[in-house]
């Protein structure tokens, strides 16, 4: 049987900002080595995101 890898990552996207300063979260899921970009219609402000 194969062994199959999969990661999950929010982030939030810097460059695209919003009139009231908040940048849009996105999930990207990623099952080995192939990955897709979800955008979950959430929204933060930079100074508040953590990336850790």
């Amino acid at each position: 049987m194969k062994q199959e890898m999969m990661n999950i990552l929010v982030y939030i996207i810097k460059t695209r900002k919003l009139r009231n300063e908040e940048c849009p979260v996105l999930l990207r899921v990623t099952i080995d080595g192939a990955y897709s970009d979800i955008r979950i219609n959430r929204y933060v402000k930079k100074e508040i995101w953590d990336a850790n």
